[in-house]
This record gives C-alpha cells, sequence and structure tokens, in this order.
C-alpha cells in the first residue's frame, strides 16, 4: 500500500490469515502471488527491494505451510548480487530466518546455495 507521503507499507497480516485458510484458497492464493509480483512504479528501488523480499519471504513461509511446489517459485527472482547486498544492509529486516530461507530457495533448489 502506498501511503500519502509517498512511502509503501507491506501489509504482512494477510499471510498470517492465509495460513489459517484452507487448502483450496491457500493454493489459490499462492497462485495469484506468482502472477503479481509487486513493482514499485518510482525510482526508490531500496523501498522495492525490501517490498519485493518481504513478498517473496512470506510467499515462501506460506508455501512452506502447505503442501506445494511453490517453495522455490519467489525468492529466484530475487538473486542477484544487488538483492543480497541490499538484504544485508537491513540485517535481513530482522527477520530471524529470512537469511536462511533466502539461502536455500534463492536458487529454486537447483545447485548449491552459497
Amino acid at each position: 500500500t502506498k501511503t500519502c507521503d509517498g512511502k509503501y507499507i507491506f501489509h504482512k497480516e494477510i499471510f498470517e490469515i492465509m495460513k489459517q485458510s484452507d487448502a483450496k484458497a491457500k493454493e489459490k492464493y499462492l497462485a495469484f502471488l506468482r502472477e503479481h509480483f509487486p513493482k514499485i512504479d518510482e525510482n526508490n528501488s531500496n523501498q522495492e527491494i525490501r517490498i519485493q523480499a518481504l513478498y517473496c519471504y512470506y510467499s515462501t513461509k506460506l508455501s512452506q505451510n502447505f503442501d506445494s511446489s511453490d517453495l522455490f517459485v519467489f525468492f529466484p527472482r530475487l538473486n542477484e548480487d544487488k538483492f543480497e547486498e541490499e538484504f544485508k544492509k537491513n540485517n535481513y529486516y530482522n527477520i530471524s530466518d529470512f537469511k536462511e530461507l533466502y539461502k536455500d530457495t534463492r536458487y529454486g533448489g537447483v545447485g548449491a546455495a552459497e
């Protein structure tokens, strides 16, 4: 969501709600997430990377909580070095398992994670 002052807010609460949904609803929501990767129409790459990182993190977590092939769908979109540098700079957004989840899934389950 874009606020009046031009900042973007990521609403993780929807993922908490979706975790409790039935399998059919989760499957439908994950299909939606695969097709609607967030883009910010501004020259603010730090905000865009943050929103995309949180999107990938929570989408991957939702995939883990559901028997889904989507586990390796989201983070591979952010596997360039610039993303990892931004994640490190922001201390992996202070999410305890962000770094591990990113490292495990960034290559789509193909090849060794660095």
